[in-house]
């Protein structure tokens, strides 16, 4: 039941993340264009049609009038179905602007011609007039025009018109009122909202790869530890090798089988004489590795007895330092959780470069070596107390907080009678548990790389 629980898991966080990507995919409103019809690029070189954005796009010349008279202009009308989703204006053969009328479309910040004022000036919106006296909110690197202006904000505009510096905020727009179009021109790419790849100064760019190929390092280091690093000989040895060095092996590997390694006391030896030994701890282990490298480089070939006792050695040498996972499940699978819930806010896959690096490094730095392990399990047989997992005893005092917290019930009494004449139950208390339970495991997840790379430190360098 918890295997399938566990597959059941990662098949609803598999399918999340799916529908996350294909959200992503329509909601393709960008400073520099929508989906693949981008500012600057030739008309006659846009696809002629975009699953789920437009499936044609219809050139039409068209007349409006201003105070200079009635003049012609071009456009090409992107049509989905019958409905008209976006305009596209050109400047020569080239995209010069583009004029969004579909609430389907939307930036990445999820807004839209059906968005309010409120919420664009929530999201960094940032509003601005013309000299033409016309008021536009920015945000998310698009222009929001026709948002209806509050006789306050009227006001503004006018003397906006007129020359003199106002300044608009929320409060200027009706709450009910909603943008009639969104311009994309390029112009506003680095204001209120979306930060452009331009934006990004050099210091940014280098410490976020910085950042990455240290952790790609880290990660590849831990991969060739695991995986890759040669282990000791462990065929009996069939060369026969000189007196000297066959006393001189069989001496160390005495000492060390006798005097370093401790008796695993659950286990019995190959030949069932004696019981089993194991290098236990950092001291041990390495001193063996430390014998046998010294042995190998400058003490071969060895035969016979020798050659049966390194072979011996190097066995139980080779699996002190083999490796198995010891962090917290639980931990990941928050991590996850709380990652793909971030994709669901951010609407895109963009926090992913953060969650899926962090939760990698985590599990192969909880990749512990035997000899620790056997120092625990030994210290725990000796004590009778068993140590449990520092992550788990944190996830349990977080879910600790959400659980224990106590039901106010608010009981009324006549004052004369002492009948009870109502109960009311405040949950004040729960709900606060559980929003600061939910912030915890939020920052717990965010702190996933940190805990990855402490546990790197202890398990990979002092080790």
């Amino acid at each position: 039941m918890k295997k399938l629980s566990i597959v059941t898991m990662v098949g609803f966080i598999a399918m999340l993340l799916s529908t996350v990507a294909a959200w992503a995919e329509n909601t393709p409103i960008t400073n520099d264009g929508i989906g693949k019809v981008k500012l600057g690029a030739t008309i006659s070189k846009l696809p002629d049609s975009v699953d789920g954005v437009y499936d044609r796009i219809e050139f039409s010349s068209e007349e409006d009038y201003d105070e200079g008279g009635e003049y012609t202009y071009e456009v090409y009308h992107a049509i989905l179905g019958d409905v008209v989703v976006f305009d596209i204006f050109p400047e020569g053969d080239k995209v010069g602007s583009i004029t969004v009328l579909s609430p389907n479309l939307k930036t990445k910040k999820g807004l839209s011609i059906s968005s309010t004022p409120t919420e664009l000036f929530e999201a960094g919106g940032k509003a601005i007039s013309f000299n033409d006296g016309s008021v536009a909110i920015v945000c998310d690197g698009a222009l929001f025009f026709d948002v209806p202006l509050s006789d306050e904000g009227y006001k503004k505009a006018e003397q906006s018109y007129l020359g003199y510096e106002v300044a608009f905020d929320a409060s200027d727009f009706k709450d009910s009122g909603h943008p009639g179009r969104i311009v994309l021109n390029g112009e506003y790419g680095d204001q209120a909202g979306e930060a452009s790849a331009s934006d990004m100064s050099l210091k940014d760019i280098l410490l976020a790869s910085l950042f990455l190929v240290v952790l790609l390092a880290i990660i590849g280091h831990m991969v060739y530890v695991n995986y890759f690093v040669k282990p000791f000989p462990e065929e009996t040895i069939a060369l026969q090798g000189t007196d000297l060095n066959n006393s001189f092996v069989i001496s160390r590997m005495d000492n060390l089988y006798n005097n370093v390694f401790t008796t695993y006391q659950e286990s019995g030896d190959m030949s069932g004489e004696e019981p089993l030994k194991f290098p236990v701890g950092s001291k041990a282990a390495s001193e063996a590795k430390r014998t046998l490298k010294d042995i190998y480089d400058n003490h071969m070939p060895v035969g016979g007895e020798a050659a049966e006792k390194l072979r011996r050695v190097s066995i139980l040498t080779n699996e002190a330092y083999r490796r198995s996972f010891s962090g917290s499940v639980k931990f990941l699978i928050i991590t996850i959780i709380v990652g793909s819930g971030a994709c669901f806010l951010n609407k895109d896959a963009t926090p992913l470069l953060y969650f899926l690096p962090a939760c990698v490094l985590y599990y192969f730095s909880c990749m512990t070596p035997y000899y620790i392990q056997m120092e625990k399990a030994l210290k725990e047989m000796k004590t009778g107390r068993k140590s449990g997992k520092f992550m788990d005893a944190i996830l349990g005092g977080v879910f600790g907080i959400a659980a224990s917290a106590p039901m106010i019930v608010e009981i009324t009494k006549d004052a004369n009678t002492g009948k009870v004449l109502d109960k009311q139950n405040d949950s004040t208390l729960q709900i606060f548990a559980l929003a600061l339970s939910i912030i915890l495991f939020i920052v717990l997840a965010y702190a996933m790389v940190f805990v990855g790379l402490l546990n790197y430190v202890r398990n990979y360098i002092l080790r």
